[in-house]
């Protein structure tokens, strides 16, 4: 019981570590001053579904391989491995700054944060 609770503290820890690189990252790309930025780390939000070129590497299905269907098939399970590889390097958050909302996909990097894309949109609550 007591190293479930040190790894639910642990865990806790590292995600408003994050959320503070990812707030510092997002004040000095939109010029928005810290105290004006709210961070919502999304776990329930894929990186793949916000970002196409985490994708890029993975070729369209050619005429040929939609034709057959199994074929097709393992077309989609190369698709979808890389899909959760991109998925578990990247985090998806929510970000209230300077009177917008923001979504940011981000790589944990060190001591910082890389956030390689953005969009404005508004994203139902978790």
């Amino acid at each position: 019981m007591r190293s479930l609770l040190l790894a639910v503290l642990l865990l806790s820890g590292c995600a408003g570590m994050a959320s503070g690189r990812v707030r510092d990252y997002v004040s000095r790309d939109l010029s928005c001053p810290t105290s004006s930025i709210v961070v919502e780390a999304r776990t329930d939000l894929r990186a793949t579904d916000f970002d196409p070129a985490l994708m890029i590497t993975v070729r369209p299905a050619t005429p040929e391989v939609l034709a057959d269907p199994e074929r097709y098939r393992l077309w989609e399970q190369e698709r979808d491995r890389h899909a959760a590889q991109q998925d578990a390097s990247y985090s998806v958050y929510v970000v209230h700054a300077c009177s917008r909302d923001y979504v940011y996909v981000c790589m944990p990097m060190g001591r910082s944060s890389l956030c390689d894309w953005r969009e404005e949109r508004t994203v139902p609550s978790s």
